[in-house]
Parts: structure tokens; sequence; C-alpha cells
């Protein structure tokens, strides 16, 4: 079987093909044409991207990130990529929802300096975390105002924090927006435990 083949190929390739042994010939035969974006352009993009917000964290979040990650890397000599980025985003993730004691700044710098950082920012206290959640939980509850809209709560809740339903509908009770869970359980009880926060105003 044979055909005509009238379209064109586009070919992607990291170096270019007249430094690949092997694929030298081939660029003699095509029209190779680098791009090689300016850091301004990377930046661009990053911003952008950041505009959006991205993993489940907010524009401002991201922002934030994305400011700290271009301030920092510049000076550094590290150039910028759209994966650096990422990596900077999933490590504020991962702060955020209190799975690293270590500041996401901090693990930003490691990644930009490319080893391993004696952390220099204090982590956030429990209350502050506590805190931090109850501001998200008003966020989606504002946002999911009716009952019927549950399953947005929950699924947001778990994207921005990545804990149980449980504990959202815990921080509305904090706020008064929502009664507290009708029954107690281990999660509970270890967060009750812990808390040393006024529930109704965050004052210690």
């Amino acid at each position: 079987m044979s055909f005509d083949f009238t379209g064109g190929i586009v070919i992607l390739s990291n170096l270019p093909l007249g430094e690949i042994a092997s694929l030298r010939a081939l660029a003699t035969r095509l029209n190779p044409a680098e791009f090689n974006p300016t850091e301004g352009e990377k930046k661009a993009l990053m911003w952008k991207i950041a505009e959006g917000g991205k993993f489940g964290l907010s524009p401002e979040a991201c922002e934030e990130v994305c400011e700290y990650l271009v301030f920092h890397a510049g000076p550094k000599g590290k150039p910028l990529d759209l994966r650096l980025l990422d990596n900077a985003f999933n490590d504020r993730l991962m702060y955020d929802r209190g799975e690293s004691q270590t500041h996401w700044k901090d693990l930003v710098a490691s990644r930009i300096d490319a080893q391993i950082v004696e952390p220099t920012i204090t982590p956030r206290t429990r209350q502050a975390r506590l805190l931090d959640e109850r501001d998200i939980a008003k966020q989606i509850y504002d946002k999911y105002p009716d009952s019927h809209q549950r399953a947005d709560r929950d699924r947001e809740w778990k994207e921005r924090v990545g804990k149980s339903e449980r504990a959202l509908y815990r921080r509305l009770a904090d706020l008064g927006l929502e009664p507290y869970p009708k029954y107690m359980s281990t999660e509970d009880i270890e967060d009750f435990a812990q808390e040393s926060v006024n529930p109704s105003t965050g004052a210690v």
C-alpha cells in the first residue's frame, strides 16, 4: 500500500541537530530553526501561568512563588524554566498543607542552589496554620453558600488544603457558619487537644 503525503513534519529536539552526529546529515535536508527564549520571555510565560493559579493554589499564592523564584534565581545565575516553576508550586502546596516543616521559600532556595540549604525561615505555628485553614474555609463557604454545593466545597477544600471534609466543617464550625460534626473522631479529638486558639475570634 502506498500513498502521496502532502503534509509536513515537525521534529523537536532539545539539542541542535548539528550537535548530534547521527542526525547531522538529516539537518542538511531540513530547515532547522533554533528557538532560544530570552529570560524575559520565560518570565512573562511564568507570570501568565501564575496568574491563573495551578495545582489548587490560588493565583495570589502562585504569583508570590513566581516572584520569589524569579527574584532569587537571577543572582544565582540559575536559568529559568517551567519545570522549576512547577516544582516551586509543589513546594508551596506541600508547606501549605502542613506536609513539610521546612518553609517553602527554603525549599525553593534549595532547588535554585541545587543543594540542601539550612532553613532560615521559622515554620508557621499550628495556630497560624489553623487561621489559614479558617480563612480558606470561609472563602470556600462564600463561593459555595448553598448546602447542595457540599460536594463542590469538599472538592476545592481537598485541592487547596489536602484534608478531610470533616476538617472543613470543623473550621466552618469554628467560624460559626456550620454546626460542629455530631460525632467526634480521633482526628477531632487530636485537633481539640492541640488547639489553643479561641474558635470564634482566632485570639490566643
